[in-house]
């Protein structure tokens, strides 16, 4: 899981070490979306987190995704 939040810029990182501790092993899928709250989903449930993503936030991921090359 570390090798995933290495993606996220760190205000998000600590949001979700903290919301998925105990049920890593069943989480299938982050959703974060621009000017939305970020939403969990495990085996048999959704988790909805009350911080919403900003635009800088998404841009900050694409960087980290890209490695800073967005255009390669």
């Amino acid at each position: 899981m570390k090798e995933i939040f290495e993606y996220f810029p760190d205000c998000i990182k600590f949001i979700l070490e903290k919301e998925i501790v105990n049920e890593v092993v069943n989480l299938e899928e982050i959703r974060i979306r621009v000017k939305k709250p970020i939403i969990l989903k495990f085996n048999c449930k959704e988790k909805m987190i009350k911080h919403i993503v900003t635009i800088e936030e998404m841009l900050k991921i694409l960087q980290l995704v890209c490695e800073n090359s967005i255009y390669s």
